[in-house]
C-alpha cells in the first residue's frame, strides 16, 4: 500500500475535475490514478484531459493507493462491492444520497463522504465540500484540493448540502427562464441557516457566460441523468417555484439513498 497516492474510480466530469485539481495542487501525476468503465468514449475525455497515463484498473487503484475516492454514478454503487479494498486503503465516497451506513454494508467496511460542488469550482480553486463525518481523510482530501469544508453533525443534512451546491446550475437556469431567484435564495438561507454560507457562495460562483449556449454547457457539465442538478434544473422548467425546485432536489437526493438496498 503506497501512502499519498491517489486513487479515484469513476471517470466522469467529478472524476476527471478532482484528478486534474490533484495535479494542479501539487500530487505528481504517477501518484494519481483513475479508472473508468471502459466506454471508449470516456476513454477519449480522459486523453484529452491530459489524464491518459493516470488510467488504471479499479484491482490497481485497490492495491496501490492509498486513499481511494468514490465518484461512479450512485446508481452504480453496487459495481464497487466487487472491489477488493485492501483493509489499510481509506475510502471517500462523493455519491450523492448514498449514506455511510449503505456503504458500510456494501463494501463491509467504514467509509468517508465528501459531497463536493461542481467539477468548474473544482477546478478554479472556488469549491465546497460537506464532510460526514469530520476530520479523518476526507478532511484532509478537501484541504489539499482548496475546497472550503462544511464538517456536518448530521448525515440528513448531506441531502441539503448536495441541492445547495446545484444552485449555481439553477441560478443560470432561472436566467433562461426569466426568473429572478434572489428572494428565493434569501428565503432558503432563512429557511436553512446553516447553509448560509453555502447559498451565499452559490450566488458568488455563478460565471458570466459571453454567450447562453456557454451557459447551458455550463449547466450540462452539473447535470447527470437521474441526479440532484437535473432534479433542479427540470422542476425549474416545469414552472416550479424555486425554493420548490430547491425542495425537489433535496428529495430526489433522498430517494437516490433509498433506491440503494442497504
Amino acid at each position: 500500500m503506497s501512502d499519498g497516492v491517489y486513487g479515484i474510480i469513476g471517470a466522469g466530469h467529478l472524476g476527471r475535475a478532482i484528478a486534474l485539481r490533484l495535479l494542479e495542487c501539487g500530487v505528481p501525476q504517477d501518484r494519481v490514478r483513475l479508472s473508468h468503465g471502459g466506454r471508449p468514449e470516456t476513454l477519449s475525455r480522459i486523453e484529452e484531459a491530459g489524464l491518459g497515463s493516470s488510467v488504471a484498473t479499479n484491482r490497481e487503484i485497490a492495491d496501490g493507493c492509498g486513499v481511494v475516492l468514490l465518484a461512479v454514478r450512485p446508481q452504480a454503487v453496487g459495481e464497487l462491492a466487487r472491489i477488493p479494498f485492501a483493509s489499510e486503503t481509506a475510502l471517500v465516497s462523493c455519491l450523492a444520497g448514498v449514506s455511510t451506513g449503505k456503504l458500510r454494508f456494501l463494501l463491509g467496511r467504514d467509509v468517508e463522504r465528501m459531497m463536493p460542488s461542481g467539477p468548474d469550482t473544482i477546478l478554479s480553486g472556488r469549491g465546497v465540500a460537506a464532510l460526514y463525518p469530520g476530520g479523518g481523510q476526507a478532511e484532509a482530501l478537501a484541504g489539499l484540493l482548496g475546497l472550503e469544508a462544511y464538517p456536518l453533525s448530521c448525515e440528513e443534512d448531506m441531502n441539503l448540502f448536495t441541492a445547495a451546491v446545484c444552485v449555481p446550475a439553477a441560478i443560470i437556469e432561472a436566467g433562461f427562464l426569466g426568473l429572478d431567484p434572489g428572494a428565493a435564495i434569501e428565503a432558503l438561507s432563512a429557511h436553512y441557516p446553516g447553509f448560509t454560507g453555502v447559498f451565499r457562495w452559490a450566488q458568488a460562483v455563478v460565471p458570466e457566460f459571453p454567450s447562453a449556449g456557454e451557459g447551458r454547457a455550463f449547466c450540462d457539465r452539473m447535470m447527470t441523468a437521474g441526479g440532484i442538478t437535473e432534479a433542479f434544473v427540470l422542476g425549474l422548467r416545469r414552472s416550479l417555484s424555486f425554493e420548490e425546485a430547491f425542495r425537489e432536489a433535496v428529495e430526489r437526493s433522498r430517494a437516490i439513498a433509498a433506491a440503494v438496498r442497504g
